[in-house]
Parts: C-alpha cells; structure tokens; sequence
C-alpha cells in the first residue's frame, strides 16, 4: 500500500460522501507497518491539508470528519472527538443517507483511538441499525476498528447484525 500511494501525485480522493488526501492514506499505512515516524509525518501534511480546505469550506462535515481522524493518528484525541462530533452534528445520517454514516462510522473510529470502546461500540450500533453502505462484516474487518475486535460488546454486536443480515 505504501508503495502505491508513494507512486500517486499529491491528491485528494473525493467521493461523494468523503475526503481523504493521500497523506491520510499513507500515514494509516505506515502506522500498519509499524513505521510511527512516517505515520506522524504523514498526517502532519495530511492535517495541513484539512485545515487549508477548511478555511475554504469551514462547515464542509467530509473535511472535518477526515480532520478528526488525521488528529487521531496524531494522538490528539480531545481534538478528535470535539472534531468528529461536530461533523456528526452537521451531518447527522438521519439528514444524509450519504455522507451521515460515514461520519459516523469515523466518530467511532476516533472514539476507538480515545480508547472509548464503549462509546465505540454503540456509535457503530447506531449505524448498523439503519440500512446504509456499512455493514458487520466491513466494520469487523476495518483497519480503524482492529482494536475492538476483542471488545466483548462489539463481538456481541458484530455477531446479531451478521445473524440478522442473513
């Protein structure tokens, strides 16, 4: 992964329902390789990039959303939060069936790195509760939800949905 996203120019994946520069992608990959120096690095530019955007757009949830998680990997988890819920509350999946989940579903990821996997747990509850692009097996098998994965609560939870999807 790494090397793919080296091979790409400096870019910005845009998607209807999200905003992801590059930099983001990459610091997510070294931090999977265990490469902290690179993973820091690249969310300090992936963050420069988020804060530009946002003084262009500053109630734009997708920005602010990714803004969240970049903070996360910094380890700045009060930021996060405070950044995740506000884009939450622009956004919220009942007002768009489109970007709302993935705000969502990025809350819980920043509140997994706060290590509030409780609160985790029931933001992801919430989300599979309605029908949208996500489901138990994605959500299992998600980078950002690893640390859950042992987290009795979100085992209960991952078991019902896929018994209740099939």
């Amino acid at each position: 992964a790494i090397q793919l996203l080296s091979a790409l120019p400096a870019v910005n994946l845009h998607r209807a329902s999200q905003w992801r520069p590059v930099e983001f992608l990459a610091g997510l990959s070294y931090e999977a390789a265990e490469r902290p120096r690179e993973a820091t690095s690249a969310f300090v530019r992936a963050e420069a990039l988020a804060r530009a955007r946002l003084a262009h757009q500053p109630r734009d949830a997708r920005t602010l959303s990714t803004l969240a998680l970049i903070h996360a990997g910094l380890g700045d988890v009060d930021a996060a939060v405070r950044e995740a819920e506000a884009a939450v509350d622009m956004n919220p999946p009942r007002m768009d069936v489109v970007e709302g989940p993935h705000n969502l579903f990025n809350l819980a990821a920043v509140y997994v790195r706060a290590g509030r996997l409780d609160e985790a747990t029931a933001t992801l509850s919430e989300l599979l509760s309605y029908p949208n692009m996500y489901n138990a097996v994605r959500v299992e098998n998600d980078y950002l939800m690893r640390p859950l994965r042992g987290h009795r609560d979100f085992q209960i939870l991952i078991e019902r949905e896929k018994a209740r999807s099939f």
